[in-house]
């Protein structure tokens, strides 16, 4: 209702959250794959979370990062697992 708004307005002071939800990386991807690899080699298999952390990327980023370096023979990391038992490693 218009009238509302107009009412309620002024009564109204709205500011926005100092934290931002975008996640930003100062990794370029050849870099980030670069420090898959080294994670895969001390530790053996990786998570999305690991992978998230490690990076900096958000959840949905870092997955569609990994799903596309499985897809990607010449990345050298493959999945094991299924749902949320899958895990990344070496391939």
């Amino acid at each position: 209702d218009k009238t509302l708004i107009k009412r309620a307005n002024p009564h109204c002071k709205l500011e926005r959250a100092g934290e931002s939800r975008l996640h930003y990386t100062p990794y370029s991807k050849e870099e980030r794959l670069k420090l898959a690899h080294q994670y895969l080699e001390e530790h053996g298999a990786m998570r999305v979370v690991e992978y998230m952390e490690l990076t900096g990327l958000s959840r949905t980023k870092a997955t569609l990062e990994l799903k596309e370096f499985r897809q990607d023979t010449s990345s050298g990391i493959t999945f094991v697992g299924r749902g949320s038992a899958k895990v990344y490693v070496k391939g």
